[in-house]
């Protein structure tokens, strides 16, 4: 498997092809031959990174996008047959493409699953989080302090805009983690209240 693994990063190493071309849409993902799909990026904004993940979600590969267009063939002959995910992931957005790898063939998802990634920033004892309203599923939101003691546990509707406003003046001073998480989706960040 380790063998397979390191295969397959050296066949994405040599696959990226960096070409300005015209695409409908800002990420297609295509099938072009028995196990080679085609990832096709439009319209990059800042800190936009790819990654490619196995069922158990380990990361197999993972690169940061600088250029205005992208373009990558992804050789996945090297791969057991499995479920397999590439994320495209901005400062607000993760966006899913589920890989099912088979003895002869790749099938492509045919739904994209976009997930909203919240916006958490602190301000003294105040942090104010907002999140678009992209989420098809219920998230949780839950907070801890810095013994993982929960502190605030909620449930975020689906496709609802959360605009949340906490004040820590009464818990205090320290490091806070805020994870938003469904069975599909784990987004974690720490917050510092000075």
């Amino acid at each position: 498997m380790e063998k397979a693994i390191k295969k397959f990063a050296v066949l994405f190493a040599l696959a990226t092809l960096s070409i300005s071309s015209v695409m409908a849409s800002d990420i297609d993902v295509t099938v072009e031959g028995d196990k080679l799909i085609r990832l096709s990026i439009n319209e990059i904004s800042n800190g936009l990174v790819f990654k490619f993940k196995d069922a158990k979600q380990t990361i197999m590969y993972t690169e940061k996008i600088s250029n205005t267009e992208y373009i990558k063939r992804i050789d996945l002959n090297q791969l057991p047959t499995g479920t397999y995910s590439i994320e495209i992931e901005d400062e607000l957005k993760l966006r899913v493409v589920e890989v099912t790898v088979g003895d002869e063939s790749v099938v492509l998802a045919n739904v994209k699953t976009t997930l909203a990634k919240p916006s958490i920033v602190a301000g003294g004892n105040i942090v104010k989080m907002y999140m678009l309203p992209l989420s098809t599923e219920a998230l949780k939101l839950s907070i801890y302090n810095a013994q993982n003691i929960l502190v605030h546990s909620e449930l975020l509707a689906a496709e609802t805009e959360v605009r949340r406003v906490f004040d820590f003046s009464a818990p205090g001073a320290g490091d806070y983690r805020f994870v938003v998480k469904n069975e599909n989706y784990n987004y974690s960040q720490v917050i510092e209240i000075k």
